[in-house]
């Protein structure tokens, strides 16, 4: 009964978030950036076991001056783990560096361009990083919640596997092999990318 009090509810208020992302070089507003925000809640179980719980997951995109928002949301969570401390950030655009920040980072956040000091098999393992780090194995529709992310990465990918890179690649679902139902989903989305 004792350890019954000390849980937390079964439910986490995921707060609204507002930020910025410009270029890293230049300054100027980046478009058309992905962002995924991602809450995770550590040590589900009792005790600290390592085992996180996703809690939310959400795709939006920058508008012309940079902007992107996420809206609050409540979110049902188990009452043994410990609340996060809000999302990470997990972001791309082609022809920059896929990167992840958090929210007490320093606004707006810089996103660097691609560039010959940045390696194609260093941008493969960012890629790696971002992706694999969204994606929720127990689930194949998880991808539903990130659309924009897979068809922007999956172009990076045949990208990179031109130029002839093939280690540290994300593990993009093959797009070839979703029915025609999901092939129309994604439809939708080709034009935020």
């Amino acid at each position: 009964m004792l350890s019954l009090t000390a849980c937390a509810p079964p439910v986490y208020f995921a707060s609204g978030f507002q930020g910025q992302i410009i270029d890293a070089q230049t300054g100027q507003p980046l478009e058309k950036v992905i962002v995924v925000g991602l809450w995770i809640a550590g040590g589900v179980g009792f005790g600290d076991t390592g085992l996180d719980q996703r809690l939310r997951v959400y795709e939006t995109v920058t508008d012309k001056q940079g902007y992107f928002s996420i809206p609050a949301a409540v979110v049902p969570r188990n009452p043994f783990s410990r609340s996060p401390g809000g999302p990470s950030l997990r972001s791309f655009k082609r022809g920059y560096l896929a990167k992840t920040f958090f929210i007490n980072d320093d606004l707006p956040f810089k996103l660097p361009p691609l560039s010959e000091d940045i390696s194609a098999k260093y941008q493969a393992r960012k890629l790696s990083k971002v992706f694999n780090s969204i994606v929720d194995n127990s689930n194949p529709q998880d991808w539903r919640k990130y659309p924009r992310m897979v068809l922007a990465m999956s172009a990076e990918v045949e990208r990179l596997i031109s130029m002839g890179i093939t280690w540290h690649l994300p593990d993009i679902p093959y797009l070839e092999d979703f029915s025609e139902e999901d092939k129309q989903f994604l439809e939708g989305f080709k034009d935020e990318i």
